[in-house]
């Protein structure tokens, strides 16, 4: 290979593979310390299994995964670029893709194009013999006479010449129930707008809400990587219920006024919500501190013992809670992805985790607006792009399509060495830093995490208010739909810029099943129509539909991401630290994210502090010691100048900037500590 491409810098503290989210928060945090890092990524984009497409890249990376494409081996390792006293394992240079059983109903390929636009034919004009119009003949052409080309069909007239013509012209009405020529011609238009404006999509592989006290809030104001992010707050939030799209309530006021539960069952919730509440204030958490292990104070009427039963639904049971109520606590609040009824093994959401994400909910309710949920501005990848721009700023060096394919490691120790990049150039570590599947050649086989989605665009929004931004929850066994576990429908419009002013960006995620497909398209029916057609008119049983808003698209896949081993496999080099490809679940946050990558950041640098906050430029002081000017002094804490080397790539910087906050456009839209956005 061509050394053309090769690093000027070729040894390095820490190099990392992968840019999912725990791998650029832990070289955000790394290179923050001051670490020399090189962060790698065999694709051309930010963000991993958490990135964020186009509309034609999307389409065209589900398209790529039908192909059963199998990563090539990397070969035999030349002598020449291996370290002294190394050995060399091989790695996967380009991961296995983690999409599977895709398909795209509504394909922009397939999209007809415009009809053609109608050609008016001159018509002929008679005169008389003094040069004048011939009155009695300007209504109908003689019908003798014909433009050259045309053929012996005469035209529809009102002469009775051409009244069969006429007649045979209107045999065939338009249905009441079909769609008119002008709906369908409409409706492609919308289509091939959509192809048109693909580059104004932002669709994420797993869209994911953030709490407002929640850990990634939480750390983003902390380390004031929050600065090159925007924030909306969404509007409303809503649970399928008895076949109603019902509003969860986010105050006392609404819990009152709701019409999904009872007058006693009201009592009942009120209580139960004080008492969750009151152990969190007992124990001084605000909901965004990690969980507690489980051992609620005691002296709290009503509370939990000091042995809390071992699932969080056993617990919603003790406490009185039935039907509707336990639907509505377990699913809507707690966040419980599988039906707890029937859950078993890892699908059973435990009494510590349901009562931290409940502390988080009701912490977060009215921080920023009337929901307790954040959504990220440009999709879900700007989040880890933003640790990529801190990592940047403070000296870390980025490239994309490269990565690792052979892992170096000492003969006698097992320490890790190095590694040889794609372009075949040797590059020292004292630390090696992997997804899953990048050391899937090195690991046992583990089990894996799958999810569901159903991708649509629609022309409205699914709910019957004037909200925009819609979280949704059908919680499982919902009439007409049979879903095993939960579903969760995430509407987006163009004020998160992921989508058009004129259509709606709506995701529906569910653990995945053999009927996940099935399932995930019954849900959608409940709130969108499929596209009419004049060869499919709509049945009159369809006809109650036409308020609904049409689903313009609409694409299918599911997700496969392993889990990481809890021991490390003994053939593993030391040094190598393994982190998840995820997080891909349908679940809100990135709690796991940043343990792991605080985790890790612990085993790399014990007793250093994780994400060190940025100091402001205002707040940087001076030295000048020896007679330095401040024009030419270093300021503390101040990031060093970041790589210059020319294959370095360093994350777009087209949506935010360094240099400013972002502004928000209403005031409660984006986290802040105390009057400072992030």
């Amino acid at each position: 290979m061509s050394k053309d491409a090769w690093l000027e810098q070729d040894e390095f503290d820490v190099i990392v593979c992968g840019t999912g989210f725990t791998e650029c928060i832990l070289a955000g945090a790394l290179s923050r310390l001051g670490k020399r890092v090189l962060h790698i990524d065999s694709n051309d984009y930010y963000g991993g299994q958490t990135s964020t497409f186009t509309l034609d890249a999307f389409e065209k990376m589900l398209i790529q995964s039908t192909s059963s494409s199998i990563p090539t081996s990397p070969g035999v390792l030349a002598p020449e670029s291996l370290l002294p006293g190394s050995e060399s394992v091989p790695l996967a240079g380009v991961p296995p893709p983690i999409i599977k059983n895709s398909s795209i109903a509504r394909s922009l390929a397939d999209v007809p194009p415009p009809p053609p636009a109608p050609v008016e034919k001159p018509v002929p004009i008679l005169t008389d013999s003094n040069g004048g119009v011939d009155d009695a003949n300007t209504d109908s052409p003689s019908s003798e006479t014909k433009d050259p080309g045309e053929d012996d069909t005469p035209a529809p007239s009102s002469s009775s010449s051409s009244s069969s013509s006429a007649t045979t012209f209107n045999e065939s009405p338009v249905s009441s129930t079909s769609p008119s020529p002008q709906d369908v011609d409409e409706i492609g238009q919308a289509l091939r707008d959509l192809h048109k404006d693909s580059r104004r999509f932002g669709i994420d592989l797993a869209p994911r809400l953030l709490l407002s006290t929640g850990p990634m809030v939480s750390t983003l104001i902390s380390s004031s990587v929050g600065r090159y992010l925007e924030f909306k707050c969404l509007d409303h939030t809503y649970i399928y219920v008895d076949g109603l799209v019902q509003p969860v309530p986010s105050s006392k006021g609404d819990v009152f006024k709701s019409k999904m539960i009872s007058l006693l069952d009201r009592r009942v919730l009120m209580k139960f919500l004080h008492l969750v509440q009151d152990q969190q204030q007992q124990e001084g958490g605000d909901g965004g501190d990690e969980a507690k292990s489980g051992k609620e104070k005691e002296g709290s009427e009503g509370s939990a013992s000091s042995n809390p039963p071992g699932s969080f639904f056993d617990f919603v049971k003790s406490q009185g809670l039935t039907g509707n109520l336990q639907t509505f606590v377990l699913y809507s609040i707690a966040m419980a992805a599988a039906d707890q009824t029937t859950a078993q093994g890892r699908d059973i959401l435990s009494y510590d985790a349901g009562m931290s994400t409940m502390r988080r909910y009701l912490g977060s309710l009215l921080k920023y607006g009337s929901t307790p949920f954040l959504a990220p501005l440009y999709g879900a990848s700007e989040i880890p792009q933003a640790f990529c721009r801190l990592g940047a700023v403070y000296g870390g060096v980025y490239v994309l399509r490269r990565s690792a394919q052979h892992l170096l490691f000492d003969k006698e120790t097992r320490d890790v060495t190095g590694i040889v990049c794609s372009e075949g150039q040797p590059l020292k570590c004292k630390h090696y830093v992997s997804g899953v599947s990048y050391l899937s050649s090195l690991l046992e086989s583990t089990p894996s995490v799958s999810s569901a989605r159903l991708v649509c665009i629609s022309n409205a929004s699914i709910t019957a208010s004037s909200d925009r931004l819609v979280f949704l929850v059908l919680p499982p066994h919902t009439p007409g739909v049979d879903n095993p576990h939960t579903i969760h429908v995430l509407q987006y419009d163009h004020n998160l810029s992921v989508t058009t002013a004129s259509t709606f960006l709506i995701h529906l995620t569910t653990i995945a099943s053999p009927d996940s497909k099935t399932v995930l398209e019954k849900a959608q029916h409940l709130f969108m129509r499929d596209i009419p057609s004049e060869t499919a008119p709509a049945s009159a049983s369809s006809s109650n539909n036409n308020d609904k808003p049409i689903c313009l698209y609409q694409a299918y896949f599911e997700t496969e991401v392993p889990d990481v081993p809890q021991v490390p496999p003994a053939t593993l080099p030391h040094h190598v630290h393994v982190c998840n490809d995820g997080p891909i679940g349908p679940y809100v946050d990135y709690e796991a994210a940043i343990e792991e990558a605080r985790k890790i950041f612990s085993e790399i640098c014990p007793g250093e502090t994780f994400l060190e906050k940025v100091p402001h430029p205002e707040d940087v002081v001076w030295e000048q010691d020896g007679g330095e000017t401040p024009s030419d002094a270093s300021p503390q804490g101040a990031p060093e100048s970041a790589s210059e080397t020319p294959t370095a790539e360093t994350p777009s910087e087209t949506k935010t900037t360094d240099e400013a906050d972002p502004k928000p456009t209403t005031e409660q839209n984006a986290p802040q500590e105390e009057s400072q956005n992030p």
